[in-house]
């Protein structure tokens, strides 16, 4: 954005002369929005003032109600309602001309509150960011602004080096912008300043690792490695460049020419030879900043920096970093290049560099280092709207490909969860011959005792030991001996391994020796937990719970022995907290299933996110079992799913509440429209559009039908096969067995007045009960009635009889129903 401050001006004194005040106040619909009238209210803000700072993006909904483009039909839902000519907001009325009512008044409340210089109260006025402050900004005090003509966060945030506050209000962050404005500088100016230095502090750089030069092999050592490598007199200058125009600290990314883009790095080393690759290479080290999250080649624009282009070093030039950024950073990527920048952000420094990259002026460092903010969120919805695959999804976030782990952090997830008996077994395989004092200190035993609370660990190995000695040993007078039998003791005390019994009895001894002497070079790591609630879940599952002692005994040989087992979530938040730079997270399916209290007990309040290690409310608690202290935290994400149709949210627990955000996750239509479309005759959308419109008005939107029972079908025998298995059970499911709305639903139900259903197709049938019939006589407690099933034509249709009965589910049988009543 490069705003000419006269030009805005003359611009903003157009538009007031324009749109006054009271001009405001009386403006008609027609005047707010008119499609094709490139003098309405809405098309001023957005596309003439666009000089003045963009809102462009996202749909026209932001206006709050506009006149539509396309005129076909189109179902409301999800907070929409649409008629033949306007779409609007829900929450503002029930009707175009009502909801424009209600965003006129909105607007006039904005303009006023401008006028004084009110910004805490634009803030709480309920219309879009984007959109409330751009017509803020233009009906401000001109001489004295207050408002910035930059209506989205990021580039302030940046700016202020307040990335790690995205919370705060456009009121808060207008005040610590411009309190920085130098005083030569317009407005206009200053947030021409701002964006530039967005742009000016990213230096990225294309690099490929070609399949001429590279076998699979060699990209997978310089991978390992993490070295990008180039030969020093490759043409064009590139190898001249990578030797000194390449700086440390310049962000690139890295492909396989265009087969494969596989990550963005930093550089982190002036060169190195790589002649142990081949002579004449050189090479630069590098750190990984984010790994590709999409597979496939790139197939956009042809430019020199792209991976379609045969180039081996470019630089990527300024001006054209946006397009780098919707063409690869994003779709490939899944960042932007401000979450690019923020990454390492106190070393990268801001200043311009021409094209050819000649020049490079560095000026103020940016802002300090960011890291994933953890998250406490639920996905909510009725079933089959995609919660527990959406959840999915972020497994991704918390999944890396790890170079060169250390030992220890090795070692710690080997022995997690593996057994006392196998740690031991593998330790004193591994040693051969050992007494105890010497097994405390394997490298195994105190990955394991680093683990867990054990107040005295000799006695712990000494009852692995002896509960595990095969039975002819003298040595050992246990009595009460637990399988596999695979240790001995000598008469001085010395320990060792039945080797030979090993492979029969105890594998796992075997296996878990292997992995702990060979550490990987690359593995990958997850850093999450997932489980799924249900009624019998509880807090011993979850956080801590004492169980009946399976592979060790006391030194007493009497009596059933217990210890105390940490859940899948004290494990991952001990985890978690014993590796602070990275991100972890546990996974909760069905969350609302299980009884939330039962469950987290006293750790309800603790997942709040002020209330984590290091918060500034930071909380521990003492658990009732192990004693010591415990407490959540804060690298620690906790994402759930909850069907509505369980249960609806209002009546949820109340903590959990207070504790998480909710995303709602509803049908999709526009999904089903775009991959399964129409087949046959029959429009899918519609099908399911109108049963869910009939469930909502005959119980609620928590009922709904997901759009995901849909998604595979491609064939009417496909569609039949998904109502008569997931469907209609479904039906008979909230309605518990009520088959005269399960019909009503379906439409093919009695119009309620007496008369038959004008349904020609129906897909249930409905017979009469009649009493004498059944009785053989009247009896004065009983009345006839009917019985439904699935109709045996409709079950066995196929082809232009199928489609007729689909497409009676959602067709309008009421015209031809008043024909008939008449």
């Amino acid at each position: 954005m490069n705003t000419n401050t006269d030009e805005a001006n003359k611009l903003w004194d157009e538009f007031l002369e324009k749109w006054p005040v009271d001009r405001i106040k009386s403006m008609t619909l027609s005047e707010y929005t008119n499609v094709g009238n490139k003098d309405t209210f809405t098309y001023w803000i957005e596309s003439r003032l666009e000089s003045m700072g963009s809102i462009w993006g996202g749909s026209s909904f932001k206006f709050g109600v506009y006149e539509r483009n396309n005129t076909e039909t189109k179902e409301g839902g999800r907070g929409r309602s649409y008629d033949s000519n306007f779409a609007w907001y829900t929450k503002y009325g029930d009707s175009a001309e009502q909801a424009f009512g209600n965003v006129r008044k909105l607007i006039v409340q904005v303009v006023e509150a401008a006028i004084i210089g009110d910004l805490e109260t634009i803030d709480s006025i309920d219309l879009g960011d984007a959109y409330r402050w751009k017509i803020a900004f233009h009906y401000q005090d001109r001489s004295n602004p207050n408002i910035l003509n930059i209506f989205i966060k990021d580039p302030i945030l940046y700016y202020l080096n307040e990335t790690s506050t995205p919370d705060k209000p456009f009121s808060y962050l207008y005040s610590k912008v411009l309190a920085k404005k130098p005083l030569e500088h317009s407005i206009f100016e200053y947030a021409n300043d701002i964006w530039n230095n967005c742009k000016a502090a990213l230096r990225i750089w294309k690099i490929s690792h070609g399949t001429v030069d590279f076998t699979e092999a060699d990209i997978e050592k310089h991978l390992k490695d993490r070295i990008i490598t180039i030969h020093k007199d490759t043409k064009k200058g590139q190898g001249s460049a990578f030797r000194t125009d390449l700086r440390q600290k310049d962000l690139f990314y890295l492909c396989n020419g265009n087969n494969n883009l596989l990550l963005v790095g930093k550089v982190i080393s002036d060169v190195i030879d790589n002649s142990s690759f081949e002579d004449g290479w050189i090479a630069r080290k590098y750190e990984i900043l984010k790994t590709s999250s999409k597979k496939g080649s790139y197939s956009g624009v042809k430019k020199g920096w792209t991976p379609s282009y045969n180039s081996t070093l470019k630089l990527i030039p300024s001006t054209e970093l946006e397009q780098f950024e919707s063409s690869i950073l994003k779709p490939f990527f899944n960042c932007t290049l401000l979450e690019l920048a923020a990454l390492q952000p106190e070393e990268i420094l801001s200043g311009t560099v021409s094209e050819n990259s000649e020049t490079y002026t560095a000026t103020t460092p940016t802002k300090p280092p960011t890291k994933k903010v953890a998250e406490n969120l639920i996905l909510y919805g009725p079933p089959g709207t995609g919660k527990t695959y959406n959840l999915t999804k972020y497994f991704k976030d918390y999944t890396t490909s790890n170079s060169g782990e250390s030992e220890e952090s090795y070692l710690a997830r080997l022995v997690a969860d593996k057994p006392w008996w196998q740690i031991v077994g593998a330790a004193v395989l591994e040693m051969d011959r050992i007494k105890v004092r010497d097994l405390l200190k394997h490298r195994l035993v105190l990955a394991k005792l680093s683990q867990s609370d054990i107040k005295n660990p000799g006695a712990r190995l000494w009852a692995t030991l002896q509960s595990h000695t095969v039975q002819e040993c003298e040595q050992v007078n246990y009595q009460k001996r637990l399988y596999p039998q695979v240790f001995w003791k000598d008469a001085s005390s010395v320990w060792s391994v039945k080797t030979e019994q090993l492979p029969e009895v105890a594998p796992e001894i075997i296996e878990l020796h292997k992995e702990s002497e060979n550490v990987p070079t690359t593995e990958t790591i997850k850093r999450y937990e997932f489980v799924t609630f249900h009624q019998s879940y509880g807090y011993e599952e979850f956080v801590e719970g004492i169980r009946p002692i399976t592979d060790i005994e006391d030194e007493e040989e009497s009596g059933i022995k217990f210890r105390i087992e940490p859940g899948v979530f004290k494990r991952i938040c001990q985890r978690a907290e014993k590796d602070p730079s990275n991100n972890y997270a546990i996974f909760i399916d069905e969350i609302n299933r299980g009884n939330i209290s039962k469950i987290f007990g006293e750790l309800i309040t603790l997942v709040e996110l002020d209330k984590r290690i290091g918060a500034k409310n930071e909380l521990r608690v003492k658990l009732p079992y192990s004693k010591p202290e415990f407490g959540v935290p804060a690298n620690l994400s906790v994402i759930g799913t909850m069907n509505t149709a369980d249960r609806s949210i209002a009546f949820i627990d109340i903590a959990l509440r207070r504790s998480f955000q909710f995303k709602e996750m509803m049908p999709d239509l526009d999904l089903i429209k775009n991959i399964v479309g129409t087949i046959g005759g029959v429009d899918v959308k519609a099908l399911l559009g109108t049963i869910n419109r009939r469930i909502e008005f005959l119980y609620d939107r928590d009922h709904m039908v997901g759009h995901s029972y849909f998604l595979e079908c491609r064939s009417l025998v496909d569609l039949r096969e998904t109502l008569l298995k997931n469907i209609i059970p479904l039906l008979q499911e909230y309605f518990y067995g009520d088959w005269e709305k399960i019909c009503l639903v379906l439409g093919c139900a009695n119009n309620g007045n007496g008369s038959t259903s004008k349904n020609p197709y129906p897909v249930i049938k409905a017979e009469k009960l009649v009493e004498k019939d059944i009785l053989g006589f009247d009896h004065q407690d009983y009345d006839d009635c009917y019985r439904y099933e699935v109709k045996p034509e409709f079950i066995e249709s196929t082809g232009e009889m199928l489609e007729r009965f689909l497409v009676s589910l959602y067709k309008d049988h009421s015209k031809k129903a008043d024909n008939q009543d008449e």
